[in-house]
């Protein structure tokens, strides 16, 4: 297996939604988002509106994710750019890349009463991919989005495609190399990226909290045990982002 395969999966693009399908490879991986999903909404009631709106099926085969590139009110799409697109390469080097060119494309393209919004949104984006350990965090996962050519309103377009990749891919690695190496950062590192990438002073309390929402998270049904899992995974992490935390389920300080 590699790691660009995760994302390789049955999608159908609607007018209104993207309904994405689990193959064989990788088992409950709808579930997988799901979870990840879930938890991003909790943090983006702490910290910054990082999720769509998104539903499971009944039989927890099929996720329903509502496009942020359509305006239900209008019935116009808007306009969509993603990193690739941005960095002027091609969708074959998705993987190659930093997370540092990724600020700074949007510090460059966003209008400019949306930049620091935007880092905040990214550096919480890039913060939870981290935490959940998503691997597939690569160029075409971050874009921006625009009603408009003319229109000054380019932002960071909402997240979508998180996964937590190391439940399949044991020694997976992020998709993008950060502070010149292609590792999971410790804490140190996401805050001095946040500092002078992103322009934050507040970059450890948002660690925090994101690590608090993940640690915190529940589901309501977990038959297939894909979030006992996931749980495995992210916590094998946490040590590094929050030295002093107290592993326990549902503890955080």
């Amino acid at each position: 297996m590699t790691k660009s395969r995760i994302g390789e999966r049955a999608t159908l693009h609607g007018h209104q939604l993207t309904v994405k399908v689990s193959g064989p490879d990788y088992p409950h991986l709808t579930e997988n988002e799901f979870h990840c999903l879930s938890i991003a909404r909790d943090v983006a009631r702490s910290v910054d509106p990082v999720a769509p709106n998104f539903w499971l099926s009944a039989d927890r085969k099929r996720l329903a994710i509502e496009r942020f590139d359509y305006d239900r009110d209008s019935g116009i799409y808007s306009g969509f750019e993603d990193m690739v697109s941005l960095h002027g390469t091609v969708n074959e080097k998705k993987y190659e890349g930093s997370y540092e060119n990724v600020a700074k494309a949007i510090a460059l393209n966003a209008a400019p009463d949306e930049i620091q919004k935007s880092l905040r949104e990214f550096f919480s984006m890039l913060v939870l991919s981290m935490v959940l350990r998503n691997g597939d965090a690569h160029l075409k996962n971050f874009g921006l989005l625009y009603t408009d050519p003319g229109a000054d309103d380019c932002r960071l377009s909402p997240l979508y495609d998180l996964v937590c990749t190391t439940v399949y891919l044991k020694k997976d690695l992020p998709a993008l190399t950060l502070a010149g190496a292609r590792a999971w950062p410790d804490r140190k590192t996401l805050v001095e990226f946040g500092r002078f990438h992103c322009h934050m002073d507040d970059a450890a309390t948002v660690i925090d909290q994101i690590v608090a929402a993940a640690m915190d998270y529940r589901p309501d049904d977990d038959a297939s045990g894909m979030w006992q899992r996931m749980q495995e995974a992210i916590e094998s992490g946490l040590s590094a982002l929050v030295p002093e935390m107290i592993f326990g389920r549902g503890s955080h300080p």
